[in-house]
């Protein structure tokens, strides 16, 4: 068996098992470290009646970026100024699992910080082109961003009785 610990030992992974070779074939890019000099292999062998154990020394592999998807609002979606826009996404790290609250940040390159978490509303961005990002951030402050293009547009006057535009003018007639 070969194993995999990205956290000195206090967790293993399974990578290889029932190998009949001398060797395994390992993709160390699919692996996610927790920092430096933290990640260790171990290999352990038996003939059915003992066993042996062979730890590695610690050694460093590169924390993977986490994975970050927009799932609201849609490319190229358009919204009337002042409307509600539902802006829901979600981040998933190999280190830290999903994630929620503060490691997920939603902004706006014309309006900045829209807010955190992974469901935010808002009304208040400015008429334009908006390019959106969503940053996912894991506990050791990698990195990865999501974006896409929104259009806000003037509001358009529907004429309601409950409309708050426009202006009131009565007259009297005498």
């Amino acid at each position: 068996v070969v194993e995999y610990s990205p956290d000195n030992g206090t967790t293993w992974d399974v990578l290889e098992e029932d190998l009949t070779a001398k060797t395994a074939d390992i993709d160390w890019s699919e692996l996610s470290g927790a920092g430096a000099n933290k990640s260790l292999v171990r290999i352990l062998v038996t003939d059915g009646i003992n066993t042996t154990i062979a730890t590695s020394p610690a050694f460093t592999v590169a924390t993977s970026k986490p994975e970050v998807f927009i799932d609201e609002p849609q490319a190229n979606d358009t919204f009337e100024k002042g409307e509600d826009i539902l802006f829901d996404g979600e981040g998933f790290d190999d280190l830290d699992g999903e994630l929620v609250g503060g490691s997920i940040k939603w902004e706006s390159d014309k309006d900045g910080v829209i807010g955190v978490g992974e469901s935010v509303t808002s009304r208040k961005l400015s008429i334009g082109t908006h390019t959106i990002k969503l940053t996912a951030s894991n506990s050791v402050g990698v990195s990865e961003v999501a974006t896409i293009t929104i259009n806000v547009v003037a509001a358009t006057e529907t004429g309601d009785a409950g409309s708050t535009s426009g202006s009131l003018s009565s007259s009297s007639g005498d």
